[in-house]
């Protein structure tokens, strides 16, 4: 017997099984795209910050962060919220498909409709109190894509 065979034996564990295998191969291949993903994020600031120059990569960055922040707000926690009762419908059956593209719907549309109405009124807050400052331009700008990463997170 092999020293694994044998430490397995000894602990009472189970060798993996072909669905084991499966789940801790996709989910190393899941963290290897994330890492990969957050190391090109970064290396692509490093240049956009080089490339902009200060001044314009902190109006760029101060752009982002409200972007990013509303567009969770914007999702009213229903990423959360929909993942605990998508599983819950899994659960269920072919009785809950009906119930899980109603929620699937609804989530959408609130999603959609939250992000549109904080979008603009952020963007119409920004008019208001940022008028002539060089971050007033292109928040409104980046402001426009909120509803789309609002339904990212949704997704």
């Amino acid at each position: 017997m092999s020293s694994l065979q044998d430490n397995m034996a000894q602990s009472g564990s189970q060798p993996p099984t072909p669905a084991r295998a499966g789940l801790l191969r996709s989910a190393s291949l899941l963290s290897f795209v994330r890492l990969a993903g957050g190391g090109l994020l970064f290396a692509n600031q490093i240049l956009l910050a080089g490339w902009m120059g200060a001044e314009a990569f902190g109006v760029f960055s101060f752009a982002w962060a409200c972007v990013a922040v509303l567009a969770v707000v914007a999702g009213l926690g229903l990423p959360a919220t929909s993942v605990r009762f998508i599983a819950q419908y899994l659960v269920q059956g072919a009785d809950a498909s009906r119930a899980l593209t109603g929620l699937l719907r609804w989530a959408r549309r609130v999603t959609l409709g939250a992000s549109l109405v904080l979008a603009a009124a952020s963007i119409l807050l920004v008019r208001a109190f940022f008028g002539d400052s060089p971050y007033a331009l292109a928040t409104q700008l980046a402001l426009l894509a909120v509803p789309v990463m609002a339904w990212m997170h949704l997704e």
